[in-house]
């Protein structure tokens, strides 16, 4: 019964996974999104944050940078993916406690375990190295002369 329920279910997860990235990224990309176009603090929303690919964004120094875009998507990818390693360290630990002394799945079920490990130092290390690169772009666009 359960072999015929993974796949659905591991679809409808993965759906509901994208769609939760997707829907919570749109508001990154446009943070005058939730201002009625009649209210006067959006026409102050758009001076600060102007729309890419208006023109406006290279005569205000305030502007998004591409980092303001890519952070919020990368930050999300982060927590799926740490809340899908730890997803498998649990289930690789009931498959453990299930396996009732046989050895192929305990074997099983140690990969499992070994495998969400890895994967969770392996998006530790990636935030790590955009952090890294993020910070040192920052740091030379700040710190760069002016023209």
């Amino acid at each position: 019964m359960i072999k015929y329920l993974t796949k659905p279910l591991t679809c409808i997860v993965a759906i509901l996974l994208f769609s939760t990235i997707f829907a919570t990224t749109a508001s990154a990309f446009d943070p005058c999104l939730n201002i009625d176009a009649a209210d006067p603090m959006y026409t102050l929303c758009r001076e600060t944050n102007p729309l890419p690919g208006s023109g406006d964004e290279y005569t205000n120094p305030d502007s998004p940078t591409v980092q303001n875009y890519i952070q919020p998507i990368l930050n999300m990818f982060y927590f799926v993916i740490g809340f899908l390693a730890v997803f498998f360290i649990v289930f690789g630990g009931v498959k453990y406690i299930m396996s009732s002394g046989d050895p192929g799945k305990i074997a099983t079920a140690k990969n499992t375990i070994l495998y969400a490990v890895i994967g969770l130092i392996v998006s530790l290390s990636a935030f790590a190295i955009t952090q890294f690169v993020f910070d040192r772009i920052t740091d030379s666009s700040a710190s760069a002369p002016a023209d």
